[in-house]
């Protein structure tokens, strides 16, 4: 069998291997498909791994004037990226800049004029720069989704530059002027905060927000008496005394230590619950599942909140 993982039909036919066995591999899940012509012998987790591989198998079809752009550079600038926006690769050619683009069942191929200082690499590929993939991106994908990758966006450049990169990814699309979706991309990148750690804590910001619930502080840092830090909660709402924390089995995997197993980061975040409760906060916990129903999740909240007298008492 091939030992790379992705090849092309010419590569497997240089190997001995005709099309009925392309097919066969095919039908037994021996060989995934990528696009016409392209292969993958590797067993597919995600459909963030399947992009990867897609682009990949393209790498040599792109061409001297294509550049990774939209989705596809998002992607490799490490945002999240919905599953239903990985089905093709995007890129920008740019020796189009008046034509319309290309779309395929594996390729949208946009046409535009891109500047030396809208481009850099990553992994190898020319793709464009991190403003302007995240205007570009956000153009396409729904409020949410869009406002998830902007939050990543922001996030990675917390260490002094979140607000240049906010101010950066709206001049990019102030440039674009009224291209479609541009006034949908302004307004999630309105929402957008360099403080939200997950796609999670994205979701919940947009469900308190559309559901009316008080704003609420990220990232809260809860101190006791003495100033120490006993814990930075993923939300809260000081004037009620309550913190916020969306839990995943996905946070709990960050927060294992060497050698442990889950079962001792659930104790110790138990431990961290009691500290915080000890100090007069109430500890509100949800699920990514709960943000399927959002309007119950912030029902549940509100009930909450407005069972709270506005306080100032705590240890804090």
């Amino acid at each position: 069998m091939v030992t790379m993982s992705v090849f092309s039909t010419s590569q497997l036919h240089s190997a001995g291997h005709n099309d009925r066995f392309i097919r066969t591999e095919v039908r037994t899940g021996d060989l995934t498909r990528l696009r016409q012509g392209g292969y993958t012998s590797d067993r597919l987790s995600s459909p963030e791994q399947q992009h990867r591989l897609l682009l990949e198998s393209t790498r040599q079809r792109l061409g001297s004037a294509t550049v990774l752009s939209h989705t596809s550079a998002a992607l490799l600038h490490g945002w999240p990226v919905p599953a239903s926006a990985l089905s093709r690769v995007t890129c920008t050619r740019t020796r189009e800049p008046t034509g319309g683009g290309n779309l395929s069942r594996w390729l949208h191929a946009y046409a535009g004029v891109l500047g030396e200082h809208e481009l850099t690499e990553i992994e190898g590929f020319r793709v464009t720069t991190a403003a302007r993939t995240a205007a570009d991106a956000a153009r396409l994908l729904s409020r949410d989704d869009a406002v998830v990758m902007l939050d990543a966006a922001l996030h990675r450049s917390r260490s002094g530059e979140d607000e240049a990169m906010r101010h950066a990814v709206a001049e990019q699309l102030a440039a674009e002027g009224r291209k479609r979706g541009a006034g949908g991309a302004h307004r999630a990148l309105r929402l957008a905060s360099g403080f939200a750690e997950s796609p999670a804590e994205s979701r919940s910001r947009l469900a308190f927000h559309d559901h009316g619930i008080p704003e609420p502080v990220l990232q809260f840092s809860v101190v006791d008496r003495f100033g120490r830090v006993v814990a930075i909660t993923d939300f809260a709402w000081p004037d009620y005394g309550v913190v916020g924390e969306v839990d995943g089995r996905i946070k709990y995997e960050s927060l294992l230590r060497p050698g442990e197993r889950a079962v001792d980061a659930v104790i110790r975040e138990k431990r961290r619950e009691n500290d915080i409760q000890a100090l007069g906060w109430v500890v509100f916990r949800w699920f990514p599942d709960d943000l399927s129903n959002p309007a119950v999740l912030c029902s549940r909240l509100r009930r909450l909140l407005d069972g709270r007298v506005t306080h100032s008492g705590l240890s804090v």
